[in-house]
């Protein structure tokens, strides 16, 4: 028996894991927080313009959505 792992839709071999930086549904930028199989738990983030910050989002922005409607975004290092 195969047990399934929860995979992003632009690279289906990246298995999910929480702190993954993703493109969520409705082109919200979010980091994973939690995994329950093939669903993860986003939380919203944005980055400050004028300071280069990440903060989350207004409201605590979350959705619990299928990981392959997710975009799985490369580490990267931001540069204003």
């Amino acid at each position: 028996m195969t047990t399934l792992e929860a995979a992003y839709s632009n690279d289906p071999k990246v298995v999910a894991r929480i702190g993954d930086v993703v493109m969520g549904p409705g082109d919200v930028r979010a980091i994973v927080i939690a995994i329950d199989g093939m669903f993860v738990t986003i939380l919203g983030i944005g980055t400050s313009k004028d300071t280069g910050e990440t903060f989350v989002l207004p409201s605590r922005w979350t959705d619990k959505c299928p990981a392959d409607r997710c975009y799985y975004l490369e580490k990267q290092t931001l540069s204003l």
